[in-house]
């Protein structure tokens, strides 16, 4: 898994985004770019994602963003942060961690195509994170609403909220879990005892009137198919 500025900021040790020249490395950064002082407002995702993970910028106009990682459209974790522009060209973050301040500067430009391009160096090796507006089509639609009793086990019950949680359990167990959806795949990552969220599990799903077909694998690759029927 490749290591993000999201989780540069809230894990590892501070790093500090060089206003440094990144213009002599970074193909598209414009040294000439000029902030117009609105161009920033929106969500902008990494172009370069994998669609297991992959983390979003949301910048607001009243100076606040938000870092978000995702795991197949599940929010994993996330930052409040406030931003300010410094200039033309330096896009400074500030947010606390362990209730202490802390701030990162980075070179930024927003290219003719509408790219955002953000230039940082690390013990004196400079990379690069090309973020475009945010089109990831997760959750477009959701038909998976509601309560579904297992065809098979009759005390085992699925609920899926609107706001893309829910809870699994029977008549000994209960738990929590996220959930997203794309195009035919279900997206689940289970609430752990401690309260964080497990890794998450990719199966197919069906909804054909009042039933829910699930299927994917086991972790021996063999086959598993799962029906349910809406409780009314």
């Amino acid at each position: 898994m490749k290591k993000i500025i999201l989780i540069a900021l809230s894990i590892l040790p501070i790093i500090i985004f060089a206003s440094c020249g990144c213009d002599r490395y970074v193909s598209k950064y414009d040294k000439d770019y000029v902030y117009d002082g609105k161009s920033l407002v929106g969500i902008w995702q990494e172009i370069d994602y994998e669609d297991q993970y992959y983390e979003t910028y949301e910048f607001t106009k009243d100076g606040k963003v938000f870092l978000t990682s995702y795991s197949f459209g599940i929010e994993m974790q996330k930052i409040d942060a406030t931003y300010k522009v410094d200039g033309n060209n330096s896009l400074i973050i500030a947010w606390e961690r362990n209730g202490a301040p802390e701030t990162n500067t980075n070179d930024f430009s927003i290219t003719n195509d509408g790219v955002l391009v953000l230039c940082q160096v690390v013990d004196s090796k400079t990379t690069e994170m090309e973020l475009t507006p945010y089109n990831l089509k997760y959750n477009e639609k959701n038909d998976i609403v509601g309560s579904w009793r297992s065809t098979d086990k009759k005390d085992e019950i699925f609920t899926f909220n609107e706001d893309y949680t829910g809870r699994a359990g029977n008549n000994n167990i209960s738990y929590k879990f996220y959930y997203s959806l794309k195009d035919s795949s279900l997206f689940m990552s289970i609430v752990t005892i401690d309260g964080f969220k497990d890794v998450v599990e990719t199966m197919s799903y069906k909804v054909e009137g009042n039933t829910l077909t699930l299927s994917g694998k086991n972790a021996d690759k063999s086959e598993i198919i799962l029906t349910f029927e809406r409780v009314e």
